[in-house]
């Protein structure tokens, strides 16, 4: 054994498997040196055994591991590289017993400077070190394929940075801190959608904008990746919406606009419930309480407003023609202004007070009116139709 030592002394070998073999041999614990010496210190090349089982081969000063040499530990990691003052220091590369290693610089035993690691999982970081932890700019690509490149502080992604994702296709980027996204950022998505603002622990929170794939976009307050707080959703047709909102949904005071008018009010899960207040392009207004998005008297209003189809009767320039329901009519326009005289009568207003009735028709719809009172159809049909009307329309010109 000891010849086969001073071989490879002699040689100036660094054969770590070779090393372990003679490491092996040896039965007893005490240290062996084969090499240089300088006096009694061990002082140029040489080979030592330790107590505990360790073999270092390379240059010593004055008894300390000095220059380049390799030191295997008895669980057979090892180092081979830089040593100043019995300290990796420098460059080298080591090697843990489990397969992960570092490649890169050394100060004071530490990974300090640039390097790169390599995982047994396959991970790989290449990048900035300090005190042996991931500190500065660096690049990881995980197992998975996915990749993280930007700044890290005590091996937390940390400060501005990138992540990718390699099968999705999607990325963030933008402040990061305890390994999160944290701060102002930006998340892209393969099919176009595109987020930026506030992100916490990684997920949409605070106020941000977003432009979905189909090119609607919101711009408001987020929690937990949902829209909720105020904001505005505006649809590639010119529809929008502006006001409260609770998980994702309208829910609250909000205004929705669209082509047809503007209904500003009460929602409540995406629907309009509550009071609200619907104004036609025309500028007439109906004020009246919804249900879930459903309210029979606005409907009406809004179909002759519009001059749209009611149950097969076209309503167009204030004339009504539905031949399957003409039957004899019983002066409806006496009856539709009795209706006309009860709504002004006093009633219980919001919120307990007292009010009057007061009705204001425009001329349009007073024209409707007339229509609906002059045109040969059923007394129930067309009293029906006119309450429903004058009574949607005073609520909507009470002050």
């Amino acid at each position: 054994m000891t010849s086969l030592l001073q071989s490879l002394v002699a040689q100036r070998s660094y054969d770590i498997d070779m090393l372990q073999r003679i490491l092996d041999a040896v039965t007893d614990t005490e240290p062996i040196y084969i090499g240089a010496k300088v006096g009694n210190r061990k002082h140029g090349f040489g080979f030592f055994r330790y107590p505990e089982g360790h073999v270092y081969i390379g240059y010593w000063v004055s008894d300390m591991r000095s220059g380049k040499g390799t030191l295997r530990w008895r669980n057979g990691s090892y180092y081979t590289g830089d040593w100043n003052n019995h300290v990796r220091e420098g460059y080298g590369l080591y090697k843990t017993h489990d397969g992960n290693e570092y490649e890169g610089d050394w100060l004071n035993d530490k990974q300090e400077g640039q390097g790169k690691s390599i995982w047994s999982n396959g991970q790989i970081y290449q990048g900035s070190y300090s005190n042996s932890k991931r500190t500065g700019f660096g690049k990881m690509t995980y197992s998975s394929g996915n990749t993280y490149e930007g700044m890290w502080n005590n091996d937390n992604r940390e400060g501005l940075g990138k992540f990718c994702w390699v099968n999705t296709g999607h990325q963030v980027e933008g402040e990061w801190k305890d390994d999160a996204t944290n701060g102002i950022g930006t998340f892209v998505w393969k099919n176009g959608s595109k987020y930026h603002g506030l992100l916490v622990n990684n997920v949409k929170q605070g106020s941000g904008h977003m432009l979905y794939a189909d090119g609607t976009s919101y711009d408001g307050e987020w929690c937990n990746d949902l829209r909720q707080g105020t904001g505005t959703f505006v649809w590639p047709d010119g529809q929008k919406y502006t006001g409260s909102w609770y998980k994702s949904q309208y829910h609250g005071r909000g205004t929705l606009s669209h082509a047809m008018g503007v209904y500003t009010g009460e929602f409540k899960n995406g629907k309009k419930h509550g009071y609200g207040t619907f104004v036609f392009p025309n500028g007439n207004e109906f004020f009246g309480k919804w249900t879930e998005g459903m309210c029979p008297e606005f409907d009406l209003v809004f179909r002759v407003v519009n001059n749209a189809v009611v149950n097969n009767a076209v309503v167009n320039n204030a004339v009504v023609q539905d031949t399957s329901r003409i039957v004899t009519q019983e002066q409806p326009q006496r009856q539709i202004e009795r209706v006309k005289t009860n709504m002004l009568q006093p009633r219980v207003g919001t919120h307990g007070r007292r009010a009057l009735r007061r009705v204001v028709f425009q001329p349009a719809i007073n024209q409707h009116l007339v229509a609906l009172g002059n045109t040969v159809l059923s007394t129930s049909y067309i009293v029906g139709i006119a309450n429903r009307l004058l009574k949607t329309l005073s609520n909507t010109s009470q002050k």
